[in-house]
């Protein structure tokens, strides 16, 4: 005997004949609503199934692009590329953590010789070995006035990943844009106390079918 008071609590948690629906309806399983006592065996048969519409659920909330920005201030700058050797060379920032992603390494670089200036940044593991996939990188040398406010002093846009060696990395992936004749760089952008500043915004996405781990 159920006493009317707890009817309702035994037709919702325990009632064996009352309909119900699989808890994984939400995510996509199309058990028809049945008796409860089916339920059980439903959710053992279920398992792996189960399994996979919910990683598809959670491949679908992630975002599919996203953008992400990091910044490195090179301090001695003048002195370390005003004088540069007439071969390629190349300044490496600290190593940080890809902002939001978990297992990226990446580090940012001039490349300077010859003249030229070039911007650049790793990524470790090699972007090919992850979930990860960079569809556009742009650099920017910025334009810090006497005030220290920042602003963009030149942009370039880099769309295309090369394989490389990093002397710490081993094999990496990275990206660089040529900002052109050094010279003319640093006599625009060198600020007052010697230093350079530097920003990559990238454009970023996930590989289709695969999730990649967000730190919260």
């Amino acid at each position: 005997q159920i006493r009317a008071a707890e009817m309702d609590a035994h037709l919702k948690e325990h009632c064996k004949l009352a309909l119900v629906t699989c808890p994984y309806a939400s995510v996509g399983c199309c058990w028809k609503k049945d008796r409860r006592e089916k339920l059980r065996e439903h959710l053992n048969d279920a398992v792996e199934n189960h399994a996979r519409l919910q990683v598809a659920a959670l491949e679908q909330s992630l975002p599919s692009e996203d953008t992400k920005m990091v910044r490195w201030k090179l301090e001695n700058a003048r002195a370390k590329l005003e004088n540069g050797p007439e071969e390629m060379s190349r300044i490496f920032s600290p190593l940080f953590t890809l902002p939001g992603y978990s297992g990226v390494q990446s580090c940012l670089f001039v490349y300077v010789g010859r003249g030229r200036f070039f911007l650049g940044i790793f990524f470790k593991p090699d972007l090919e070995s992850t979930d990860l996939c960079i569809d556009e990188i742009k650099f920017s040398v910025m334009d810090v006035g006497g005030d220290g406010n920042e602003t963009v002093g030149e942009s370039k846009t880099a769309t295309t990943n090369y394989p490389g060696q990093h002397p710490e990395y081993g094999v990496c992936t990275f990206m660089r844009k040529s900002f052109g004749d050094r010279s003319e760089l640093l006599n625009k952008y060198v600020c007052n106390d010697g230093s350079m500043l530097f920003e990559a915004e990238m454009r970023v996405r996930h590989r289709a079918g695969r999730a990649i781990e967000l730190r919260s």
